[in-house]
């Protein structure tokens, strides 16, 4: 992600299409709820400035492969 304005905060959210479940994550902290999840900022990489970039990434658990994911950027 690249910051556009100074961020406090960062959060990338989807919804799974199946059996999906995060087996681990790094750069980040995940969230999750049934089929919705989330990923926050860990706390050493909330605080952006304008034209900052961060990462995270995750490894993922599934009977299948998953479809196309359509994710939300907010702060």
């Amino acid at each position: 992600m690249t910051s556009m304005g100074r961020r406090a905060a960062l959060r990338v959210s989807w919804r799974w299409s199946g059996d999906e479940r995060v087996q681990t994550v790094w750069g980040g902290v995940a969230e999750t709820a049934g089929a919705d999840v989330a990923v926050r900022n860990a706390p050493y990489n909330g605080a952006l400035t304008p034209g900052a970039v961060t990462t995270f990434g995750l490894l993922v658990v599934s009977s299948a492969v998953p479809g196309g994911l359509t994710m939300a950027c907010d702060s």
